[in-house]
């Protein structure tokens, strides 16, 4: 029985006078597939979100060098400008330190789900804080970027998790579009044919 049980891959085969036995194995045998498949997909999982997390981090962190290079290197700036540069600059960096927390809570559990966390907030307004926070690199790169969308409007998201999709999106925009070109940050909701209303975001460069 050892030997034909050693290959988990192929079902037990025993007499027919062991018939219970050979059911019990074999659900044994596929409880025990079924539980591997699980773990490994979980270790996959918990793999890729620290992948995802490592490359999150990179964007407010390149947001507070950025503040931080133009309040070193621009000594004329008004002190209301400086102010608010150093404000944003810290409020990246109080962001960087959720994302560490976040990866630390990664490696310590394997993760079967992620939490989602909706709330009801103004996504014109939430848009346009996620889009200033590219104001110097965009300035560097002589980049405009532009938003176009409503001056309010009321969305139910996850808005933390939305701020790491669109900070992604745009990065990309502004690391790869042309110089001297616009990337635009469009906001809206759109009605899809059975009638469900979803909240479309889209970032559209040149290059």
């Amino acid at each position: 029985v050892a030997g034909q049980f050693s290959d988990r891959g192929k079902p037990v085969e025993l007499p027919d006078d062991l018939r219970i036995v050979r059911s019990e194995l074999e659900e044994i045998r596929l409880r025990s597939l079924a539980d591997e498949v699980a773990a490994k997909m979980a270790e996959q999982r918990k793999n890729e979100l620290v992948a995802y997390l490592a490359h999150d981090t990179r964007t407010p962190l390149t947001s507070v060098l950025g503040y931080l290079s133009l309040l070193r290197d621009t000594p004329s700036l008004p002190e209301a400008q400086r102010v608010e540069f150093a404000g944003i600059a810290y409020e990246k960096a109080e962001r960087l330190g959720g994302l560490i927390d976040e990866f630390f809570e990664i490696t310590r559990y394997n993760l079967q789900t992620i939490p989602i966390e909706r709330s009801r907030f103004d996504a014109a307004l939430f848009v346009n804080q996620v889009v200033d926070e590219f104001f110097p690199l965009a300035e560097g790169r002589r980049l405009n970027l532009v938003y176009e969308g409503p001056a309010e409007l009321s969305v139910f998201a996850d808005a933390g998790r939305v701020a790491r999709v669109l900070n992604n999106v745009i990065k990309n925009a502004v690391a790869y579009a042309d110089p001297g070109t616009d990337v635009r940050v469009r906001t809206g909701l759109v009605t899809a044919a059975d009638g469900f209303v979803w909240w479309e975001l889209t970032v559209s460069d040149q290059g």
